[in-house]
């Protein structure tokens, strides 16, 4: 037993935890020994440093009195300096303190908030100015500019206003703002290298308001304003674009400054009314006048506005369509022309500007639910493309047009108006032949004036190719359905619809259709552009005279706008306004940005005072007009002699070759007699001796032209030889035998026209 025990200690000594405890105690005194031996060494080596210093003051006994001295003093030094460091710190925490205070107390108030001072040394600011002037080209009233700075600058910069200006004030700035512009336009004409004069005018009130810009040869143009005349006459207006180009001058501040711009003169564009190709011929000898001595041989062209060419196939299209009335089975003797008539209603029933007669709801809901776009636009948003612009768009919806009105449960006489038009197949083929015309002539013809791309030197070419496309479609109208047709195949839009073929019963209606519209257009360019193609190289000097005197009309629309809104304002506030506009964002700004502040400070002083003369000019010129259209108002019209229109009108009635008063007229004889409204068929029921009148029984009168039936009674009555047009009338039955034909009845009612026009002016 004890062996056993004695083993069981010996193998305990060996198990691995005792043998991993008594390594673990092994290491442990070994690391202590030799941290032991470590600090041996180190003490060492300090009793040996101690041994050296002990040495060292032994040997000096003297150093260790003034280490003494000096650590001593070094101790007062110390005390001494924290005291006042102390007594600082002190200081600096109550500043700390105070300041924490102030802070807080600062922190508890509401912000002082910013101000805009409108005022600066006494005067409106010049930025204040500046803001005012372009508020006024935005089209802000003078009296809410202060208004709209004080609300901007209430809720975008938190900022509060000081003393607003009165009205008049801002009233100023803005007259001192038209004197700036002219300035700028000065500025602009000096550094160009020609310009032109457009010119144009319209009715405002019974009162002419006439339109000046200035074209320049980069490209830009701007309004000289607007004025009043008291007559249209060509007089008036060269008088008026002379006083605007001296008003140029008076502020350039240059007495030879008209002369200049007169130098610069490349040509003079407007429409063709007479009064204007009056005042351009007025112009140009003025012109001449004053430059005889500088340039002689100066010439200054004549230009005329392209766009109007479109009014023109506008017109003489619809009066060639006259001679296709019993085609289209309407009734072209009223005043207005009932293919126009029909083209504005539909357009007012169906398109953007409809009223409560109207189904434009119905229809775009309709559009809607088919995920179609409608096309069908305002008859009069242009007025130089809307007869076959509108045409176009009808022709492509009408199918649906008819659905809808024809579903409308409450429909109007407007409506049904539209809808008999709309089943009138022969008039759907005149829409049809109308649209093509638009999508391969006027459409593109439009894009070309209104590009930018053209000058009116560079639209002989572009007039020649029409006439000569529009000529090939008169003498063989199937080539308008080519697709591979057009009069500017870059400009043009296909419109596959309108190019497909009509039906084989329907074809000779619309070719017939096609050469009368292209008769029109013909006729047309013959009256308007015959300048154009005669073939003459134009001046190198014009290249950048636009086609068309659409600047103007822009210009006059502005100002319809503007006494919309400010119907009381002079037409001196509107020409400023137009300035503004044009000049603000063209160069102004800019411009007066990059003059120093001196140069600035001394133009606005002279806009001050020039801006105040101007307004007076200008309303002294505008109550000059009012009473001199007052003047003329109050002259009695006094009528011409009655020898001299008689003699003038018999002048005319014998080139008519009517029939004279001693030609005899047998029994029997069929005669055309002209009465105010229309002229009718009759046969003379007895003889009548020369000079006498004429016993006629009257047949009972047609929609049809020239066609009459039998009247239910007798309508016998005598008539005046003088009222007698034609006489020996060939006269046949219609086919169906229920009324009499006219022949030549063409002719007859263009003898008609001429002879109740000459008949007139005698009356």
């Amino acid at each position: 037993m004890q062996a056993t025990e004695h083993y069981k200690e010996a193998v305990s000594e060996f198990k691995p935890h005792n043998v991993r405890r008594r390594d673990k105690r092994a290491a442990q005194n070994l690391a202590s020994l030799f941290a032991a031996k470590k600090n041996i060494k180190e003490l060492q080596k300090r009793v040996s440093t101690l041994e050296k210093q002990l040495q060292m003051k032994a040997a000096e006994p003297e150093s260790k009195r003034k280490l003494q001295k000096r650590l001593s003093y070094f101790k007062s030094k110390d005390s001494k300096f924290e005291f006042a460091v102390c007594l600082d710190c002190e200081k600096r925490k109550d500043q700390v303190e105070a300041l924490e205070a102030e802070i807080s107390k600062r922190d508890s108030e509401p912000p002082e908030k910013m101000m805009v001072d409108f005022f600066q040394d006494g005067k409106i600011s010049e930025k204040v100015r500046l803001a005012a002037l372009e508020l006024t080209a935005l089209d802000v009233a003078t009296g809410k500019i202060c208004d709209v700075i004080e609300v901007v600058s209430k809720h975008i910069f938190d900022a509060e206003c000081s003393r607003k200006p009165s009205r008049k004030a801002i009233q100023n700035v803005v007259d001192a703002g038209q004197f700036l512009a002219k300035t700028c336009i000065n500025k602009e004409i000096s550094e160009s290298g020609g310009l032109g004069i457009a010119k144009d005018g319209t009715r405002r009130r019974k009162v002419k308001t006439q339109e000046t810009n200035v074209l320049l040869s980069n490209g830009r143009h701007y309004s000289l304003g607007f004025s009043s005349l008291p007559s249209e006459t060509g007089e008036a207006i060269k008088s008026d674009v002379e006083t605007k180009l001296e008003e140029l001058a008076a502020v350039a501040g240059d007495s030879n400054f008209k002369e200049q711009i007169l130098r610069k003169l490349e040509f003079l564009i407007s429409d063709r009314a007479a009064n204007e190709k009056k005042s351009n011929k007025i112009i140009k000898e003025w012109s001449s006048v004053i430059l005889q001595t500088t340039q002689p041989q100066h010439q200054v062209q004549e230009y005329f506005c392209m766009a109007h060419v479109l009014l023109a196939f506008h017109t003489y299209s619809l009066k060639e369509l006259k001679n296709v009335a019993d085609v289209l089975g309407m009734d072209f003797s009223g005043y207005k022309n009932p293919i126009e008539k029909f083209l504005k209603y539909a357009s007012d029933i169906f398109g953007p500007v409809g009223d409560y007669r109207g189904v434009r709801d119905v229809w775009l809901e309709d559009c809607r639910q088919r995920n179609v776009k409608s096309i069908i636009t305002n008859y009069k948003d242009n007025r130089f493309n809307g007869l076959f612009h509108v045409a176009g768009q009808i022709y492509h919806h009408h199918l649906d047009f008819i659905r809808i009105l024809e579903n409308h449960k409450n429909s109007n006489f407007r409506q049904s108006t539209v809808l008999t038009g709309l089943k009138n197949k022969k008039l759907i083929l005149l829409f049809k032949c109308l649209g093509l015309f638009f999508y391969k002539i006027t459409g593109p013809y439009w894009n070309a004036i209104t590009s930018g791309n053209y000058s009116y030197p560079q639209m002989g070419p572009i007039v020649k190719d029409l006439r000569s496309v529009v000529i090939t479609w008169e003498k063989d109208p199937a080539i308008i359905l080519s697709p591979s047709v057009f009069c500017l195949p870059q400009l043009c839009i296909p419109n596959r619809e309108l190019e497909g073929a009509p039906s084989p019963q329907d074809k000779h209606t619309f070719f017939q259709f096609v050469s009368v519209i292209g008769k029109g257009f013909i006729n047309a360019l013959d009256a308007q552009v015959s300048d154009l193609m005669t073939g003459e190289d134009p001046p190198s000097s014009c290249q950048f005279a636009p086609p068309t005197n659409l600047v103007c009309e822009r210009g006059l629309g502005i100002l319809d706008a503007s006494q919309r809104m400010r119907p009381n304002a002079s037409l001196h506030h509107h020409s400023t306004v137009v300035a503004l506009k044009q000049t603000w964002c063209g160069g102004m700004y800019p411009w007066l940005a990059h003059l120093s502040a001196p140069v600035r400070r001394l133009l606005w002083q002279k806009a001050r005072k020039g801006g105040r003369e101007l307004r007076e000019q200008h309303r002294a010129r505008d109550l000059a007009t009012q009473r001199e259209f007052h003047r003329l108002s109050q002259i009695p019209h006094r009528p011409q002699k009655k020898s001299q229109l008689l003699s003038r009108a018999s002048a005319k009635i014998q080139a008519l070759n009517l029939p004279s008063a001693d030609e005899g007229i047998s029994k029997d004889d069929w005669v055309a007699v002209a009465y105010p409204q229309t002229w009718y068929t009759g046969l003379v029921v007895q003889e009548s001796a020369p000079g006498s009148a004429v016993v006629v029984d009257f047949g009972e009168s047609s929609k049809r032209l020239g066609c009459f039936k039998y009247p239910d009674g007798r309508d016998i009555q005598e008539v005046e030889r003088c009222f007698i047009i034609k006489t020996k009338l060939s006269v046949s039955p219609a086919p169906n035998l229920r009324y009499w034909i006219t022949d030549n009845a063409r002719e007859i009612e263009e003898l008609y026209r001429k002879y109740t026009h000459i008949f007139k002016l005698t009356n």
